[in-house]
């Protein structure tokens, strides 16, 4: 929906940054016209919503940003955001991160899309931990499979993430769907299957969570 005024703004000089959610976005930027010289991956951690035109609430009081350590425009992001409490960091690779910051937000949206409850529901369930334990195997598994070279220890420390998440919890793919608002589950749960059935990795969690949603935003949809 941006991409018009990306390709003018990096033409005019300007750096892009991409800190969606997902692992495709500097992808599709490269697609519609943004050169890839300009454009950095990066992965912002913050916890915040929407909840209304305009208005962003923030609900946790993490607030940094991390990006690779060779991308051109860390030296212009550090500037950025001198003086302010947002941190900027980097890594060797950007990839890893990204993966593994798609590992919280898909377990996220999957566990909370499968059951219609928050992250303490699905914890406090005999079977929620073995659920938790399966979602994370398979994005990292089909990471993995795409040649992400994702350390050994990182599903201990993606399910030692998710278990500090209060239990109350509901992520941003439930609270869009929940005021009829189109979600982004499309970009991680459907794009978790859809690397996973092109690589022969089973992932028939994040299956179910995608049909789960997307028949909900058709049904909001209809009215």
């Amino acid at each position: 929906e941006v991409a018009d005024q990306l390709v003018h703004l990096s033409g005019s000089g300007a750096h892009v940054v991409s800190l969606l959610n997902g692992i495709t976005a500097f992808d599709r930027m490269e697609l519609h016209g943004v050169s890839r010289d300009v454009m950095a991956d990066g992965v912002a951690y913050m916890t915040s919503f929407r909840v209304e035109p305009g208005v962003v609430e923030r609900k946790a009081a993490h607030q940094r940003i991390v990006l690779d350590a060779s991308a051109g425009p860390v030296s212009r992001m550090r500037q950025a955001f001198e003086g302010t409490l947002v941190e900027i960091t980097t890594v060797p690779d950007i990839k890893v991160e990204l993966w593994e910051k798609m590992s919280v937000v898909c377990s996220l949206a999957v566990l909370c899309a499968i059951g219609e409850r928050n992250m303490g529901s699905v914890r406090s369930h005999p079977y929620g931990a073995e659920l938790q334990h399966r979602v994370i195997a398979e994005v990292l598994d089909v990471g993995r499979a795409n040649g992400v070279p994702i350390p050994s220890d990182t599903e201990k420390k993606i399910s030692e993430t998710l278990d500090r998440f209060p239990d109350d919890f509901f992520p941003s793919v439930i609270h869009d769907l929940n005021q009829g608002r189109r979600t982004e589950m499309d970009d991680l749960g459907g794009e978790i299957s859809r690397l996973g059935r092109a690589c022969g990795i089973p992932t028939p969690l994040h299956d179910a969570g995608s049909v789960i949603v997307h028949l909900a935003e058709v049904q909001n949809a209809s009215g």
